[in-house]
């Protein structure tokens, strides 16, 4: 994926490096561990907010909910420069993007046949 879809890819290893799985879950192998989140699922997100409205929310969460759990990662004291605006922007953009193209639900076995994937499990 890093060389067919590296923004995806970026995407996807800035939510893990920065926690964001811890809260929310993204895919549906998370689904099946049975393990509450403290955030919401974003499972369905694309279907629900505008790349704007994620991109907005992911930068400043408590611009839109001052008493959210997730935290302010963005334009603190310590990243607040211009060169660090730039890049926590281009993280911003590319976590965005990963929630609007993460891959759909991996689908699970059919127990009645085992077939996954048109092929039969033994």
């Amino acid at each position: 994926v890093k060389e067919t879809a590296p923004r995806l890819y970026e995407g996807r290893k800035l939510f893990a490096q920065l926690g964001c799985a811890n809260c929310h879950t993204i895919e549906s192998v998370n689904k099946q561990l049975d393990v509450k989140k403290v955030g919401p699922s974003l499972v369905h997100v694309k279907d629900k907010l505008s790349p704007e409205m994620m991109a907005s929310w992911i930068w400043s969460p408590r611009a839109f909910r001052p008493t959210t759990r997730m935290p302010h990662f963005f334009m603190l004291e310590n990243n607040s420069s211009p060169v660090d605006i730039l890049r926590t922007r281009t993280e911003t953009a590319a976590i965005t993007y990963y929630l609007q193209h993460a891959p759909p639900d991996i689908p699970q076995p059919d127990e009645r046949n085992r077939n996954y994937f048109g092929h039969t499990l033994s």
